[in-house]
């Protein structure tokens, strides 16, 4: 069961964190962080992770809403990051 294993999910958070660093495409970051929890969640051996040890779904479940919320607050504040400003745009 390699996916209840903390350093595997570390393994992989490091591999997307890399690949952001080398194609600035801001969707491994999400990854990355999802897959961060997770292995923190494996670490520290919360409640929840004798819950995910025994299905790689109910995991998956857990990687995919950790997902989720950190891509799309992770693209909410990109565009502020960047130095683009409201109303800059074209309009349509």
């Amino acid at each position: 069961m390699i996916w209840a294993t903390w350093w595997a999910w570390g393994a992989v958070a490091l591999g997307l964190a890399i690949l952001e660093v080398l194609m600035p495409t801001q969707i491994f970051l999400g990854f990355a962080i999802g897959a961060a929890f997770v292995g923190g969640v494996f670490a520290f051996d919360w409640p929840l992770a004798s819950f995910m040890a025994g299905s790689l779904p109910w995991t998956l479940v857990v990687f995919r809403r950790i997902l989720a919320d950190r891509v799309v607050g992770v693209a909410a504040i990109l565009p502020v990051a960047y130095g683009q400003r409201e109303g800059l745009g074209k309009r349509y």
